[in-house]
């Protein structure tokens, strides 16, 4: 409604009776299907963009990084709400500090991942714990059918090639969610290949994993950010609507909005302020990466 835009949401089969990799074959084919019938869902396909929260936003970057591999046309940009974006028990600040979590503790993280894709992981999980610490490295005795599998489970281990060509993306990571670090690395892996200026990672202070349903409850923080989403939702399908006219010729601009920052007026209503500074400690790339600030 925020939106103003068609959406589709894609009801693809759940584990442990559809394990990986049927999901992201299923959103993968249902984004195909949708850019073919755009017509009958009441939308032009100007401007397509995928988005998603937790499993759903490991699929909607998995389903950028398939548009790149078979050739079909990549959303003109891809939004991911704290994503799983590495399925592995590889232990990482963010999630050892989560141990004991009340929303998302480490071993339901880890019964979730192994009733998506047990048998996978079991049999790839070393050499993906090995491209965690080293995603360039080269694998000898991989066939790239599996290697492409890897990245299709964990976006954060995609080679270089497909992350210089992935869409603009916006990350949005949770403060109190194991999944935090994933986050990090992979829009530090992109900062390396010089896409800082279209990659965007914003950590959402003071909520935990599943913060988008909080807004139900009345929790002020997660409306004011589930707000925030609108915003930048909304202004990348409009940049992605103006880069389609220019490459019909029509020589409109690029959409060059400052990135949102909300916060509450008189009337306690969210509103979209100019100049947004990050919370001290917190990554909120635009040009750039903040320096952390080690004493926070």
């Amino acid at each position: 409604k925020g939106i103003d835009a068609p959406i589709i949401s894609i009801d693809y089969g759940l584990a442990p009776e559809h394990p990986f990799p049927l999901a992201v074959e299923q959103s993968f084919y249902a984004y195909c299907w949708a850019l073919k019938h755009a017509a009958e869902l009441g939308s032009t396909a100007e401007s397509v963009i995928c988005v998603g929260d937790s499993a759903g936003g490991n699929l909607a970057g998995v389903v950028a990084l398939r548009c790149l591999e078979e050739r079909v046309r990549p959303p003109s940009g891809v939004v991911m709400l704290y994503p799983a974006l590495f399925l592995h028990d590889t232990p990482s600040p963010s999630r050892m500090i989560s141990l004991m979590d009340p929303l998302l503790p480490l071993g339901t993280l880890q019964m979730c991942m192994y009733t998506y894709a047990s048998s996978f992981i079991e049999e790839h999980g070393p050499i993906m714990a090995a491209l965690h610490q080293n995603p360039g490295m080269p694998l000898s005795g991989v066939a790239p059918a599996t290697r492409r599998r890897m990245h299709h489970l964990s976006p954060l281990v995609a080679p270089d090639h497909l992350l210089a060509a992935f869409p603009p993306c916006v990350i949005m990571a949770s403060e109190l969610d194991p999944l935090l670090d994933d986050s990090v690395m992979l829009a530090r892996r992109m900062r390396g290949l010089k896409r800082s200026a279209d990659v965007k990672l914003k950590v959402v202070p003071l909520l935990p994993h599943g913060w988008l349903n909080m807004y139900f409850v009345g929790d002020r923080t997660s409306l004011n950010a589930s707000n925030e989403v609108i915003v930048l939702i909304k202004q990348m399908l409009a940049n992605g609507s103006a880069e389609a006219r220019m490459a019909r010729g029509e020589g409109r601009e690029r959409a060059t909005s400052p990135e949102p920052n909300l916060e509450e007026s008189d009337e306690d209503a969210p509103v979209v302020k100019d100049d947004p500074s990050p919370p001290p400690g917190m990554w909120f790339p635009g040009e750039g990466f903040s320096t952390p600030n080690p004493d926070a």
